[in-house]
């Protein structure tokens, strides 16, 4: 599954708890740890909730941070940088 697949499926979820009577639609929020703080944002985007909480999600872009961890990964495994 891709970011977006999740982002999806998380999508669905905010459609599904909003069309529910039990549930009061302007009072949901979204909670994601590392990566799925990424997806919930994206799910976010599209389908608004009150509130979105972040647990060690990424503070740059993604791109950075994979640059930066492969770099780690690599470095850490003994190969130079050259």
């Amino acid at each position: 599954a891709t970011s977006a697949d999740l982002a999806q499926d998380a999508m669905g979820a905010i459609l599904y708890l909003k069309s529910r009577n039990d549930v009061n639609a302007s009072e949901i929020f979204l909670i994601g740890h590392s990566e799925g703080g990424l997806l919930a944002m994206m799910a976010a985007e599209k389908n608004p909730v009150k509130g979105l909480i972040f647990l060690a999600s990424p503070a740059i872009p993604i791109m950075d941070l994979m640059t930066e961890q492969n770099q780690a990964i690599f470095s850490n495994a003994g190969f130079d940088e050259n």
